[in-house]
């Protein structure tokens, strides 16, 4: 009996194990974005890769996320819903299973883009309000920033 009860615990562990596995394989179903609000159509969010700040204008709560389609990355802007804003993708990317993606928040200031070669390319740009950095692995860096109305983006190391 002592032999059957042991048993009957194993098979209960490796069922439940297998089935965690198999669902750790399936990519993420669409969910409503952080603030209630439904996500871009097509687009899965990449599992903890979001970051709040007031991207728009000072003391906004707006949410960046990182989002995936196909073989297509994005940066989503959930802007906070006192802006009147829709929830849109801002920027998108190649696939990036071997240079990661990494959000980082930005704080205000004079930026200077670099060209290919590392170099300065233009004149600094001065970002009025908190701005989202966006690292691909070792690969490069870039900031997204909202100024005149819309998100723009510069090079910051390459």
């Amino acid at each position: 009996m002592r032999y059957l009860s042991w048993l009957f615990l194993a098979t209960l562990l490796l069922s439940a194990t297998a089935g965690h596995a198999a669902q750790a394989d399936t990519p993420a179903a669409p969910q409503a974005a952080p603030v209630g609000r439904p996500l871009p159509a097509g687009w899965l969010p990449l599992i903890g890769k979001d970051m709040r700040g007031s991207f728009i204008q000072a003391g906004s709560d707006d949410i960046a996320l990182l989002m995936y389609k196909g073989d297509t990355d994005a940066v989503v802007i959930v802007p906070d819903p006192a802006s009147g804003r829709e929830i849109g993708v801002i920027h998108t990317f190649g696939d990036s299973e071997v240079n990661l993606p990494q959000l980082s928040l930005i704080k205000p200031g004079s930026y200077h883009p670099v060209c290919h070669g590392g170099g300065a390319c233009a004149p600094a740009v001065d970002i009025a309000t908190e701005a989202i950095g966006l690292c691909h692995g070792e690969a490069s860096c870039e900031i997204i920033y909202f100024k005149d109305n819309s998100y723009h983006h510069i090079t910051v190391t390459d």
